[in-house]
């Protein structure tokens, strides 16, 4: 598990980039979807899937 302490690797909990790969794949083995945090801050500026003409059936 990693550091909780400031060290070599960054801030306080920031995990290196094989750490933070190893998590992501093992995350996706279990079926989770990987999203970047960019996209994650990204303002949601579509309403369409709340219409109910964009439910087609």
């Amino acid at each position: 598990m990693p550091s909780s302490s400031p060290g070599k690797h960054g801030t306080k909990g920031e995990l290196d980039s094989a750490d933070l790969h190893k998590c992501n794949r093992a995350l996706a083995d279990l079926g989770y979807a990987i999203v970047s945090e960019e996209l994650l801050e990204r303002d949601y500026r579509s309403y369409a899937f709340a219409q109910p003409s964009a439910v087609t059936g």
